[in-house]
């Protein structure tokens, strides 16, 4: 897996917001309809995401693993500009 490293960190703060607006809502609402054509009709495909938050606690640790990941991202930033 390739790890991107933000530049700056107005880069790494604008990376995490759009992650946290694409991946959250799916983890409130873990049933997603897309539609499609299949056999030339039109029909509607529903998949579950199954890592949803069970309890405010695993909220709270998923927010707080990727904003660590946001510090030391913005640390690495720190020390190259130096």
């Amino acid at each position: 897996m390739k790890i991107h490293h933000p530049r700056t960190i107005n880069e790494a703060i604008s990376q995490i917001q759009e992650f946290f607006e694409e991946d959250m809502w799916s983890k409130f609402y873990p049933e997603i309809k897309i539609p499609a054509i299949r056999n030339g009709k039109k029909i509607i495909l529903k998949f579950y995401r199954k890592d949803v938050f069970k309890n405010e606690k695993q909220f709270i640790e998923y927010l707080k693993g990727h904003f660590d990941i946001l510090k030391k991202q913005i640390k690495r930033i720190q020390r190259r500009k130096r």
